[in-house]
C-alpha cells in the first residue's frame, strides 16, 4: 500500500497505468525467480537453507538502510535533530 502511494504521487497521471504494470511485472516475476532459485537450492541442501539466506539479505539490507532512513525526515518541513 505504501509503495502505491509513493509511485502515485511520484508518476506523472499520464503515465502511472504504465509505471504500474511495470512494477506488477517485476514483482510477480521476481517472486518466481526467488521460488524457482529456493527449489533450487533445497535439491542441493535442506529445506530452511533458502529462509536462512533470505535472513542474512534482510540483515544486511536493513543495516545498510538503516541510516539513511534514520536520517531522513518523514514530515515536509521539519528538521532532523542529527547532522
Amino acid at each position: 500500500m505504501l509503495v502505491s502511494a509513493i509511485r502515485q504521487r511520484a508518476v506523472p497521471d499520464p503515465l502511472r497505468g504504465r509505471v504500474g504494470s511495470v512494477h506488477g511485472l517485476l514483482e510477480t516475476g521476481g517472486a518466481a525467480l526467488g521460488w524457482l532459485r529456493g527449489a533450487v537450492l533445497t535439491q542441493f541442501w535442506t529445506v530452511t537453507t533458502p529462509f536462512w539466506i533470505a535472513a542474512f539479505a534482510m540483515v544486511v539490507v536493513t543495516a545498510a538502510a538503516w541510516r539513511p532512513v534514520s536520517l531522513s525526515s518523514p514530515i515536509p518541513g521539519t528538521a532532523s535533530a542529527r547532522p
